[in-house]
């Protein structure tokens, strides 16, 4: 599955198992139970980011994603999120989490409970948060 924003091609989708669900009472989801990938693509189609979960839902009015269980982005900077629960609105271009997060970075890793960034995972909050960082002894540059 390709996704777009504004004409411009900016994911794709790959998972084994994609199950579409359509009522007249209830709004059109997508329901992916064998996991998905996503790579966020550049105009040139190499991949910048990269999501994966075990369980996916997306309410496609509301452009809402659902991420379940082992999910892992991957971030242009190289930074890793790891949580259980993730919320992607692509309307807003935000993601957003009340669970446990963990964040891998180049010089120290992050932990808390709650969490919301831009999608492109430039720029984001954690609440409750602890980490363990590099300390520097005395004298040392």
């Amino acid at each position: 599955m390709l996704i777009s924003d504004s004409g411009v091609i900016k994911y794709r989708a790959l998972t084994p198992t994609w199950i579409r669900y359509e009522e007249e009472s209830k709004e059109a989801y997508q329901y992916f139970p064998d996991g998905i990938e996503f790579e966020k693509i550049d105009t040139t189609f190499s991949t910048t980011e990269k999501i994966i979960a075990d369980t996916a839902y997306n309410w496609e009015n509301q452009q809402l994603w659902h991420l379940i269980k082992n999910v892992e982005v991957t971030s242009v900077k190289g930074e890793r999120f790891v949580t259980n629960d993730l919320y992607w609105d692509m309307r807003r271009h935000e993601v957003y989490s009340d669970s446990f997060i963990h964040i891998e970075r180049a010089d120290n890793i992050i932990e808390g409970y709650g969490f919301k960034s831009t999608d492109d995972f430039s720029s984001y909050t954690i609440r409750e948060t602890n980490g363990m960082f590099n300390a520097k002894e005395e004298g040392q540059k």
